[in-house]
């Protein structure tokens, strides 16, 4: 009986805590459909404390290679391009990036900037 106790609380806690990770807020998705233009990206999150800023494309339908920042993708492929820690990165203010086109021409990157409590 303490065993299925521990469970179903374990469970409950998981499930909290999964559920106050996606009320933050702090994912934010960027769609570039015309990799060969630049873009200005603008995110709204924000983070108080420590926290661990990433970035990650998602999807990429790309005709040739991309460049995010200073890694590169080939067609098709995805990852991470971004992890860092800081302390209370953009408290009051959005953060911003550009996109800066490489080679591709055709297609379509999705990439999904992250702040997690850390």
């Amino acid at each position: 009986m303490k065993q299925l106790f521990a469970l179903i609380a374990s469970v409950c806690f998981f499930i909290q805590c999964f559920t106050l990770n996606k009320k933050t807020g702090n994912v934010f998705l960027t769609t570039i459909e015309n990799p060969d233009k630049k873009k200005n990206i603008s995110m709204p999150i924000i983070c108080e404390g420590w926290c661990i800023r990433r970035g990650k494309v998602i999807e990429n339908t790309t005709n040739d290679t991309i460049k995010i920042w200073d890694k590169f993708f080939a067609p098709g492929k995805t990852g991470t391009f971004l992890s860092m820690e800081c302390y209370d990165c953009y408290k009051k203010a959005a953060w911003t990036t550009t996109y800066v086109p490489y080679k591709a021409t055709k297609g379509k990157i999705v990439i999904e900037w992250s702040l997690k409590p850390d």
